[in-house]
């Protein structure tokens, strides 16, 4: 009896499926930023929102100038177009540049605040003039001119930018004001958070540009290879077309942004369908040589793929779901758009594509056997070898896992965003060059409140600041420090005739009241709030890495945390905070998300099973894999980062469907009576042709990724493939050799119930 639905509502449903999210995808967010992976709820999250309210963002973009000229007036006057062109941009807060930023002078009456490098200083200044006041400045060395003089900078600070594509706009926009500005070929680096963000988002765009339609056209090739059939490669583009948008289009629909992670999303769902398409066109083809046509060879095809698929679903959604069991929001919805991809899919695929091929599949399908008795050899070798020494075999498994668990040790989570990049690419060599002549780029900032407004003039709480301000930029990997102490030090001094010996922290609180009065810059104000009952200490630093942010803000807790800090509270905040809370969020979902795949896994093994034993043994094959991609992450140290945190719980989830098509097999020969040995036997003889070919397609689409020129994509390809590769020599050697010795040490295995008796 038919259960598929009727060929005309087959198609209205397929091309609704095909133009719905297509129109939902026109609504797609991009958005990489480092807040973009953390819940809303985080406290790293509300407190970054709160202080933006207080204080400018840390996203910037950098721009190094280097050359003999620099203070020349031709450049500087170009310089001073540019940033009067920016200024104007609408998505620009402030530009920091030599000819804009504050200068604290003496005067006969105290201290003015000027432009550093103002039209009407220059007027007065020759270009060696211009580079000693430059260099003598407080801020400006380390800042916006190099300590030799040799370069200087233009820091573009925009405001909250929603998206990577605003982000994108504004970089193009940047880059449209320097060339106006005619200073486009002077340009000799563009660093900061901003020019990271866009090459990332550019990179993914690339990735999903190039690698998709590969992946898509690796698979059809193959369908067109095993089936000879032009039918089945259309049938399975449509389907790739459907399931891959729709996964996507979730993202819209949760309200979600497509992010580094979300990147992965479309060459996986691509492979996924392609492999679940050839175990239907598989059955379709064995009912076509029995001699079966039309809805006759249909509804016998489906009798042979329904309840493996319905298992083999299962299996993976579960590994899937097990993702949203992650805190980092991209790994979380990836998880969950996933999952809906892949019941979309099997839904299609039992309920709307037989219809299709009702109608349209009247030919014989070709059974191609080129290359199919190598593989068939391979397997018949693999398995008697397992049957013959089982024992040995499970030894040797055993060993091998044991001599490899030292490398987990090795193991270690990590986040670079600059090492996504190879050393030579453009984003590095410019942020090393910006290190190299300014100061670090990583912005690092410590937060101090008190009660009440004025709280932080008090004397003892500015000494105490003070002393902080001095003991932290003393430590290794900080480059400069900022803080509201420095300025109160130059006014301090340029109020007293400039005289060096004044360059202190005043300590009479009147005397700071009158210096603010007469203060009338920028700068304080974005250091320290207009009530001074919140300051930061703001620190650039030369790490990347959340190991050596996480060892550098440890070791600024544990002094600070000693300090009697006279009533003053303190927090981390910035972009360095955002990151070492990402990596403990993503080391707990990790954890989580691989016990919650494998426990969900196991369930539906045992129920499926009735046996303990069973069970596990299959979760062993499983499971064991994973380890071993963790072993050789360790070995070639590869961290646990955005990417790679989705290989376990992904390898598990999908390498266990061809454990489920073999294990069922095999448990349907014994119940029909069959000994151990030739159960196995006819096992792999029957499926581990179609478990080789599958693993063949899974495996040569991950390995596509490698080719990319961005790390995530391919060391996620290449583990991908890697584990899946290994879970398929599990399949066809620990497994039999496990069952083996189940079988000989303890009873027979049940037979497995069917889906409607399990419920």
């Amino acid at each position: 009896m038919r259960r598929y639905l009727p060929l005309p509502i087959a198609w209205l449903v397929f091309a609704l499926l095909i133009a719905i999210p297509a129109w939902l995808l026109s609504y797609l967010r991009f958005d990489n930023a480092p807040e973009a992976y953390l819940p809303a709820d985080a406290p790293s999250v509300i407190f970054e929102k709160e202080l933006r309210r207080q204080f400018p963002g840390y996203e910037l973009e950098v721009v190094l100038f280097e050359g003999l000229d620099l203070f020349e007036e031709a450049f500087l006057s170009k310089l001073d177009k540019a940033v009067a062109l920016l200024e104007r941009h609408e998505q620009v807060e402030r530009v920091i540049a030599p000819t804009r930023m504050d200068h604290i002078t003496g005067t006969a009456d105290g201290f003015s605040v000027e432009p550093l490098l103002g039209a009407k200083q220059r007027a007065r200044l020759n270009p060696e003039q211009r580079r000693a006041r430059a260099l003598a400045d407080r801020f400006a060395p380390g800042m916006v001119v190099s300590r030799d003089g040799s370069a200087l900078a233009l820091i573009v600070r925009p405001k909250s930018l929603p998206d990577s594509l605003s982000r994108i706009r504004l970089h193009e926009d940047i880059g449209a004001a320097l060339q106006t500005a005619g200073l486009s070929e002077r340009v000799s680096a563009r660093a900061g958070q901003l020019p990271l963000d866009v090459v990332q988002f550019q990179s993914m765009l690339k990735d999903n540009a190039t690698f998709v339609p590969a992946t898509i056209t690796v698979g059809l090739s193959l369908v067109w290879l095993l089936f000879r059939r032009l039918l089945a490669v259309l049938l399975c583009f449509l389907m790739i077309i459907a399931s891959l948008h729709a996964a996507v289009a979730m993202l819209v629909v949760l309200d979600k942004p497509f992010t580094l992670v979300s990147s992965i999303l479309p060459p996986f769902m691509a492979a996924l369908t392609v492999a679940s398409m050839v175990h239907l066109f598989s059955a379709q083809a064995h009912a076509a040589a029995a001699g079966k046509t039309g809805r006759t060879r249909v509804e016998a095809a489906l009798g042979e793929v329904t309840r493996p698929s319905f298992f083999a679903i299962l299996t993976t959604v579960s590994g899937l779901l097990s993702l949203a069991l992650s805190t980092i929001q991209p790994i979380r919805y990836f998880g969950l758009a996933g999952a809906f991809g892949m019941l979309l899919l099997f839904c299609l695929m039992i309920y709307i594509l037989p219809a299709l091929l009702e109608r349209y599949d009247r030919r014989p399908w070709p059974l191609h056997q080129r290359g199919g008795g190598g593989m068939q050899r391979l397997v018949d070798a693999l398995s008697h070898l397992s049957l013959r020494h089982a024992g040995w075999l499970a030894l040797a498994f055993l060993a091998a896992t044991l001599a490899g668990l030292p490398l987990l040790g090795k193991l270690r989570a990590e986040t670079d965003l600059y090492k996504f990049f190879s050393e030579d690419s453009l984003i590095n060599r410019a942020t090393h060059a910006v290190e190299n002549r300014l100061s670090g780029v990583m912005p690092l900032d410590l937060v101090f409140e008190a009660e009440g407004r004025d709280s932080l003039l008090e004397p003892k709480r500015l000494e105490l600041l003070r002393d902080i301000r001095d003991e932290v930029t003393k430590l290794p990997g900080v480059d400069r420090s900022l803080s509201m102490i420095d300025i109160l030090e130059d006014m301090h001094w340029a109020f007293n005739g400039e005289d060096p010996a004044f360059r202190v922290l005043p300590t009479a609180k009147p005397l700071i009241a009158q210096y603010l009065l007469l203060y009338d810059g920028k700068d304080l104000y974005e250091l320290a709030n207009r009530e001074f009952s919140r300051t930061r200490i703001s620190l650039a630093l030369r790490a990347h890495d959340t190991a050596s942010l996480r060892a550098l803000m440890t070791d600024l807790e544990s002094r600070l945390n000693s300090r009697d800090l006279a009533g003053m509270r303190w927090r981390f905040a910035s972009e360095a905070r955002i990151f070492t809370e990402q990596e403990r969020l993503l080391v707990d979902g990790q954890i989580n998300g691989i016990w919650g795949s494998v426990a969900t896994i196991f369930a539906f093994m045992l129920l499926l099973a009735r046996s303990f034993g069973a069970a596990l043994i299959c979760m062993i094959v499983n499971v064991t894999p994973v380890v071993f991609v963790f072993m050789l992450m360790g070995a070639l140290a590869i961290p646990l980062d955005m990417a790679t945190a989705l290989i376990a719980c992904i390898a598990v989830g999908i390498a266990i469907d061809d454990t489920v098509h073999t294990f069922a097999n095999a448990q349907g020969h014994l119940a029909a009576g069959a000994g151990i040995t030739l159960a196995i036997a006819r096992t792999y003889r029957e499926a581990g042709r179609a478990v080789t070919i599958t693993t063949i397609i899974l495996c040569s689409q991950f390995f596509l990724l490698i080719a990319s020129g961005f790390i995530p994509t391919r060391e996620f390809g290449f583990l991908t493939g890697f584990g899946l590769g290994l879970a398929f020599l599990f399949d066809l050697l620990l497994m039999p050799s496990l069952l083996v010795l189940r079988h000989r040490l303890l009873a027979p295995m049940p037979a497995m119930k069917k889906p409607a008796e399990a419920g």
